[in-house]
């Protein structure tokens, strides 16, 4: 991804320049060919960004990723023999068991034959008591179940088969919510505008609803059957109503605070509707910048079970398995289970920000040279994984674990500012709290996606993109958050619909024993497994939409003329959108 000279493309506009002249954007002076590169925008100085060449940058962070992790891998190696001799420790105590039980029984019945005949009131004149006791535990040791008779607790139904069917589950899952995210690549699309409004209506209306229901609630359960004074269940009856009144409360708040929202932000919907548009066209040019996402869950299952291992691993080097001083023990065992999980958050962050990375990359690719990003494996994908996982890989690392410290500090601090017993800390908590919120600016998302798009290393990336809105004035526009929200309402909505037809193919599937309540409760179980694993499956796919609209911003922001020569229509789309939104307000602003 190289952005064009500045003769080349002056070259280029001067030719549309009797098409660029007719377009006047309402509300705005015409779209100019002029891009400052250096200057003072609205009272801040900024640099457009430029390609960086080839180069390993924070290069310490990418080798103390892959050593920490090296570490993980060698350390996992000793955990199969040491679950291995857990095992084997747990079967050995159960035969301790099992034998002390046998001894028992033997003893018992030594102590029938050879101890005198006691008479108890039962016919014969023995003991009953010790017969009974050796019955009961030979009946529960050889105890089973009858399903000749009727008796089978699972009412007939074939539970390795249904146990077998959860496999084709989570199989399913992943392919549907595929089939339904393509269907809803043509809607985000043709119809993004209608989805971002659709998704306040949606998130307003479930807690007005969940609101009356609330209200409309038995709540409690019935207290008819109560058996106390009447004085009790009348305080009960009223604490039923205060907490059914407190409850819809709550869902009517929030429901009026979502409205009051959406009437704020409702002017920037057609704005965020560009970006995600001009976002989707870009993927479903570079379709294969899903692959890396789509992988995603798999890898971190495939880390987090190393990882485990490696735990297991440590666990038992500090004797955490065995019995030793306890506050050595608990300490070490803290510390190693903290260890534990950075290694774990900081290996989400770094796939997380490396499938940002590489959409980045790929549409800033698109946006500026977009011959060279029209296929699935086109070269802007494959230049933009190999920069991602090589040569940005250090600079990944460093905000991943940035932001992973960050967030572990930042809620320990909230705990204990929440504290009754750390009063006298409240002020210095306090500072630390804004020191943190100063610091975060510097580590966001829009720092990931400098990363990609130029190749700078992390600190200059945050500066970068804190320093480019700021100057443009966009605050707001960074901090909405309309489109994920938007995402996330279509990836509920997928998922739900993925579970769904799960559920009805298991009652399909079972249709002669559809009333029984265990296969019932095993469509329920489908219905949810089904909804888990597409949400996970649809979030993750619609987070490279995401990350597509957010790269969009930027290089609006910085290189609007760029869009306006190699995708016109979109550039006006864009351009009338930030118009309405923002009409008092010149795009051109500047002062060199």
């Amino acid at each position: 991804m190289k952005p064009p000279s500045t003769s080349a493309y002056n070259t280029v506009a001067s030719e549309e320049s009797n098409d660029t002249k007719s377009q006047v954007i309402p509300h705005t002076s015409p779209i100019s060919t002029k891009e400052p590169s250096d200057g003072i925008v609205g009272g801040e100085t900024w640099t457009r960004g430029e390609l960086q060449p080839l180069a390993y940058r924070d290069k310490k962070f990418a080798i103390a990723f892959w050593v920490h992790f090296l570490f993980v891998i060698v350390t996992s190696s000793f955990a199969p023999s040491i679950i291995r001799d857990i095992v084997q420790d747990v079967q050995e105590s159960r035969s301790i068991e099992i034998l002390k039980k046998n001894r028992l029984l033997h003893v018992l019945d030594v102590d029938r034959e050879m101890e005198p005949k006691l008479y108890d009131g039962a016919p014969g004149g023995y003991s009953t008591t010790q017969d009974s006791n050796a019955n009961s535990l030979n009946d529960y040791n050889n105890r089973d179940f009858d399903t000749r008779n009727g008796s089978d607790p699972f009412g007939g139904l074939d539970l390795s088969r249904a146990m077998s069917f959860s496999v084709f589950v989570i199989a399913a899952s992943i392919f549907i919510s595929l089939g339904f995210l393509l269907v809803a690549l043509f809607y985000l699309q043709h119809h993004a505008e209608e989805i971002i409004k659709g998704s306040f209506f949606f998130i307003i209306g479930y807690f007005a609803s969940k609101g009356i229901h609330s209200l409309l609630s038995s709540g409690l359960p019935d207290i008819n059957n109560f058996n106390g004074s009447s004085q009790g269940r009348e305080m009960i009856r009223k604490a039923n109503e205060d907490g059914k009144f407190a409850i819809a409360s709550i869902d009517f708040i929030l429901c009026i605070f979502f409205a009051c929202y959406a009437k704020a932000f409702w002017k920037n919907i057609p704005f965020a509707a560009s970006t995600m548009r001009t976002g989707v066209t870009a993927c479903k040019s570079n379709l294969g910048v899903f692959t890396f996402a789509f992988f995603t869950p798999l890898l971190n299952v495939l880390i987090l079970t190393v990882q485990t291992m490696a735990l297991v691993t440590i666990l038992n080097f500090l004797g955490a398995f065995e019995e030793q001083d306890a506050a050595t023990s608990k300490t070490s065992v803290y510390m190693a289970v903290t260890l534990f999980i950075l290694s774990v958050f900081w290996t989400w962050e770094v796939t997380k920000n490396v499938s940002v990375a590489i959409v980045s990359g790929a549409v800033g690719t698109w946006w500026f040279t977009p011959r060279e990003a029209s296929s699935f494996c086109s070269s802007a994908v494959t230049g933009s994984i190999r920069r991602a996982t090589t040569y940005s890989f250090g600079s990944i690392c460093f905000g991943s674990l940035i932001v992973t410290v960050l967030n572990v500090a930042n809620d320990s601090l909230i705990r204990l500012r929440q504290s009754k017993q750390c009063l006298l800390l409240f002020c210095v908590v306090q500072c630390l709290l804004e020191l943190l919120e100063k610091l975060a600016e510097y580590f966001n998302k829009w720092a990931m996606i400098y990363v990609g798009l130029y190749g700078y290393d992390f600190l200059t990336a945050g500066k970068s993109a804190v320093t480019l809105f700021k100057a443009r004035g966009w605050s707001s526009i960074i901090s909405n958050n309309l489109v994920h929200r938007a995402l996330m309402t279509v990836a509920t909505f997928i998922s739900l619909a993925t579970g769904l037809l799960v559920s009805i193919i298991w009652n399909l599937s079972q249709f002669n024993n559809s009333d029984n309540q265990v296969v019932q409760l095993f469509s329920f179980i489908y219905f949810y497994i089904g909804f888990v694993v597409s949400l996970i499956n649809s979030n993750i796919l619609l987070s490279v939409i995401g990350a597509a609209s957010d790269t969009a911003i930027v290089c609006f922001a910085e290189a609007s003329c760029e869009l306006e020569v190699n995708h016109p229509e979109l550039s006006v789309m864009m351009h009338v959108s930030y118009a309405q939104a923002w009409p008092e307000v010149d795009f051109r602003r500047e002062q060199v």
